[in-house]
């Protein structure tokens, strides 16, 4: 049910964080302009149109750019299983790649 005031984006970042609590992972939520971000982890955000989550997984150092996971916010589980094994990955030190990771000898 939607909160009255919230948006769509909004009521869907709170229905995530929600889910990621259930997992033991607490989360902050902001939105605005149609939009709202769940701050899972270091440089780990989950943005929502209210339609679908995405968030950066991994660089793509040929292209010199980000790959992005899509999911649509309608399959909730999902979305949560997907980004409670991200947050693991990034916990454990692993896949921290692209622009301002942190760099061997450093």
């Amino acid at each position: 049910m939607l909160l009255m005031g919230h948006s769509a984006s909004l009521h869907a970042a709170l229905k995530l964080r929600h889910g990621l609590q259930a997992q033991g992972i607490a989360a902050d939520v902001n939105g605005g302009h149609g939009l709202a971000v769940v701050s899972v982890w270091i440089d780990f955000l989950v943005w929502t149109d209210g339609e679908v989550f995405w968030w950066r997984t991994s660089w793509n150092s040929r292209h010199r750019r980000y790959t992005i996971a899509v999911n649509e916010a309608d399959d909730l589980e999902r979305v949560v299983r997907r980004i409670v094994f991200r947050y693991h990955e990034l916990r454990r030190g692993g896949a921290r790649d692209g622009p301002g990771a942190p760099q061997a000898g450093w």
